[in-house]
């Protein structure tokens, strides 16, 4: 965990949007879909600046925006919005990822499933937001998958610098 404390400002990003095969749509296919990585991704990554995520030894992170950085943004609401809305929360630290879960995550929209609730930012039914960090080559990239009718995937890759104003907190 203590690998990824620190504050953190975006570099570049990148989205894809896709739509599974209906004989894909199963359960199986669904969970692969939101739960994969955006490493993918990382090619097709444009320059972008304006954003920081801050995660800290007690398992919380902040962010805050000081320009408008271009990348596609889904609000605690589970909305696409039109400009990067940002939110704190909590994080889940599951094998070599941390799962970044939204303070004032709508009851409605938090999973039933129990187990899933550490790893789902956003789960209403018709949309579901898995939203983690991973460490590669010195960066902190988060892919942000959101799944809506079990069917439309939308995925983002957001690629983090470590900040050398702030090395950790």
């Amino acid at each position: 965990m203590s690998d990824f404390q620190g504050v953190w400002v975006i570099a570049e990003a990148a989205s894809q949007h896709d739509e599974l095969a209906l004989v894909e749509a199963t359960f199986k296919a669904e969970f692969e879909a939101i739960g994969g990585s955006a490493l993918d991704l990382l090619p097709e990554t444009k320059p972008t600046s304006g954003l920081s995520l801050t995660i800290t030894s007690s398992n919380r992170f902040t962010q805050a925006v000081t320009a408008e950085p271009r990348v596609d943004w889904f609000d605690v609401q589970g909305v696409l919005a039109e400009q990067v809305v940002p939110f704190d929360g909590w994080c889940s630290h599951i094998e070599d990822r941390l799962y970044l879960i939204a303070d004032g995550r709508p009851s409605w929209a938090t999973s039933k499933d129990e187990a899933k609730r550490s790893f789902f930012r956003y789960d209403d039914g018709d949309t579901v937001i898995c939203d983690f960090v991973e460490l590669a080559g010195g960066k902190l990239l988060r892919t942000v998958n959101v799944l809506t009718d079990g069917q439309y995937i939308s995925r983002t890759l957001i690629s983090f610098e470590r900040s050398s104003a702030v090395q950790r907190t």
